[in-house]
């Protein structure tokens, strides 16, 4: 292939332009892409808020629809939580559920976290 020096540098300063020009393209797209992200975050953290929010109704709603109540009670006989496995003490803080099952007040909160229905009788609140 024989290229003629005037042709190859034509060539060259076409690529060249082509390429400033597709590299200015690429910014433009760059500043539209920023400004979406920037939106979509806006909307994400919106979003976000929502979900929050929601979460949190949903929490007031449980501790309501649940009537978990906490006791300080003398156990009358050696029971043990059936979450924790662990024999319930003295004056131990615990919580009733909606079925007046009682549990360590720790135990249940984490369990109620994981799942809606009580750990013995499966009873769901949601189903009340």
């Amino acid at each position: 292939m024989n290229f003629c020096v005037p042709q190859l540098l034509n060539v060259l300063q076409k690529l060249r332009n082509e390429s400033y020009s597709m590299i200015r393209r690429q910014r433009e797209i760059a500043h539209e892409v920023s400004t979406i992200r920037i939106n979509n975050q806006h909307a994400k953290d919106t979003a976000l808020d929502c979900k929050k929010k929601q979460a949190a109704y949903d929490n007031r709603l449980l501790e309501k629809e649940a009537k978990e109540e906490y006791l300080s009670v003398t156990l009358e006989s050696d029971t043990l939580c059936c979450i924790c496995l662990s024999d319930y003490e003295e004056n131990d803080m615990l919580g009733r559920l909606w079925c007046m099952h009682y549990f360590h007040k720790i135990c249940i909160n984490r369990w109620l976290m994981l799942d809606e229905r009580c750990p013995l009788c499966k009873q769901d609140f949601r189903k009340r």
